[in-house]
C-alpha cells in the first residue's frame, strides 16, 4: 500500500550539532509507491525522498549543507544499497533549506533469495513489508548523521581552498 509521511530525523553529533543545547534536524518528505509487488517481504516500488529544511544546524549563513541518504534498492549483493547526495543547501544555518530539485528516487526491487522461496505463507507474514521498510527507512535517515559530518568536512575543506 503507497504511503506519504514528513520525517523529522534528529541528528547525534557530528559537525551539523552545536556543542551544547538541542540535536539539530532534518525534515524529510517520504513516499513510496509500490509496483508489481508478488510478496509483501520484497518490496517493489518506488521510494521518493524529498529534502525539506533543517532546524538547530551548527554554523552560520554561509555555512551549507549537502545529505548523503542511502536506500536499499535490493536485498542483498555488492550493489544492494544505493547512495544520493544532495547539491548544497541553498539557505545556510542554523535552518538551511533546499531548493524543489533536492529530491530524489529510489527504484526498490528486492528479490526473494532462492533458498528462501519455498518458505510458508505464515513465514512470510511474519513481517509486512510496510513494517519492515519503514523501520529500514527509519535506520537509513538516522545513519545521515554520519554521512553529514563526512559532507560538512569536505564543503569546510573546499570552502577553505576557495578563500
Amino acid at each position: 500500500e503507497a504511503f506519504e509521511a514528513i520525517m523529522v530525523v534528529p541528528l547525534h553529533g557530528g559537525p551539523a550539532q552545536r556543542g551544547l543545547g538541542t540535536r539539530p534536524e532534518l525534515e524529510v518528505l517520504v513516499q513510496w509507491l509500490p509496483r508489481d509487488m508478488e510478496n509483501e517481504s520484497y518490496p517493489r516500488g518506488e521510494l521518493r525522498v524529498k529534502l525539506k529544511g533543517g532546524r538547530l544546524f551548527a554554523g552560520w549563513a554561509s555555512s551549507h549543507w549537502c545529505v548523503h541518504l542511502e536506500a536499499p534498492e535490493k536485498l542483498y549483493g555488492s550493489q544492494a544499497s544505493a547512495d544520493w547526495v544532495s547539491g548544497p543547501s541553498s539557505v545556510g544555518s542554523p535552518s538551511p533549506e533546499w531548493g524543489d530539485d533536492a529530491a530524489h528516487t529510489f527504484n526498490i526491487h528486492w528479490v526473494q533469495p532462492v533458498q528462501q522461496r519455498d518458505t510458508t505463507q505464515a513465514d512470510v507474514q511474519e513481517q509486512t513489508e510496510v513494517d519492515f521498510f519503514k523501520v529500514r527507512v527509519i535506520e537509513l535517515l538516522e545513519g545521515l548523521t554520519r554521512r553529514v559530518a563526512a559532507l560538512e568536512a569536505e564543503v569546510k575543506a573546499s570552502s577553505v581552498k576557495t578563500n
